[in-house]
């Protein structure tokens, strides 16, 4: 109905994730428009893929975008084995961030009421969704294996919440690994940090970790697609659930001052690969192409 009620006003379609990409090819579909239709692929994985039943209708539904733009290399890549009738049609544009919201940002000070933390701690960052594509499981097996002034900070929500807090009074480790939530404040939860680590069992790009190297942390990651082509040779990449390594990674980082130091180098010139402005520049380019096929 919007499609149909607001023709005229628009000149292309941008579809974004489950379901909107399936509505939006049906919507056009019945309302009978004819205009060039772009979807951005955002992950390497989901569960429709593999699944013989899903492979028709994907074929249909991404069939009829005029572009599918991936957020990286190893989502196209994933996205081309599972639909290689899209060849030619996707375009790799990675996501972007705006630089100076994370460079500028003023950390909290210590033994703040924003942050849960006292002067000696060393603070260890995450920033994820607390879903099953996040792996906060394995980071919290790594805090029981590190000292007591390692403080861990989870920002995020979501519907692992409940089965990881249990697993965190499990382990005692309710003072050492706390909950902030939602939170509208990350590029100064990030400046008052030593630390972020991003633990994932699959990414299609990791762009939280581009933030938190613009806001001058050492990065350690998941070695899994997507994110491990965004931290390596700019952080430190550990095998994904093996809090082992993981632990054995912030402990070097945070008792090495001249390895944090190389490392914060990295990854603030790694940032700059991914200013927004590239990134918008990149998508208008393919707006204009479109349009200009179309008539």
């Amino acid at each position: 109905r919007l499609m149909k009620k607001t023709q005229g006003q628009y000149s292309l379609v941008h579809s974004h994730l489950l379901p909107a990409q399936y509505w939006t090819v049906l919507a056009k579909k019945l309302s009978g428009l004819d205009l060039p239709m772009v979807t951005t692929e955002h992950n390497t994985y989901n569960k429709r893929r593999g699944k013989i039943y899903f492979k028709l209708p994907e074929q249909f539904i991404y069939g009829n975008y005029s572009s599918v733009i991936c957020i990286s290399e190893p989502a196209e890549t994933n996205l081309l084995q599972w639909l290689p009738i899209l060849k030619g049609k996707t375009v790799v544009i990675p996501n972007g961030i705006n630089l100076k919201r994370f460079q500028k940002a003023d950390g909290y000070s210590p033994v703040s009421s924003e942050l849960p933390v006292e002067k000696s701690d060393l603070v260890i960052l995450m920033i994820a969704s607390l879903s099953m594509q996040k792996d906060h499981r394995t980071v919290i097996r790594s805090a029981a294996l590190l000292p007591e002034n390692y403080r861990f900070l989870f920002v995020g929500e979501g519907s692992q919440q409940e089965s990881l807090v249990k697993m965190v009074l499990k382990y005692g480790l309710q003072e050492k690994v706390l909950f902030l939530g939602g939170r509208s404040d990350i590029e100064r939860i990030i400046k008052s940090a030593n630390l972020f680590v991003l633990s994932s069992h699959w990414e299609g790009f990791g762009l939280v970790a581009v933030e938190a190297m613009a806001g001058g942390l050492p990065v350690i990651a998941s070695n899994v697609p997507g994110l491990a082509e965004i931290v390596k040779d700019a952080g430190m990449l550990f095998e994904a659930g093996d809090e082992k390594q993981l632990a054995e990674n912030i402990k070097e980082i945070l008792s090495n001052e001249e390895l944090a130091r190389r490392l914060v180098a990295a990854g603030t010139k790694r940032a700059e690969e991914y200013a927004l402005e590239k990134t918008a520049a990149a998508y208008s380019s393919i707006y204009e192409s479109l349009l200009q096929l179309s008539g």
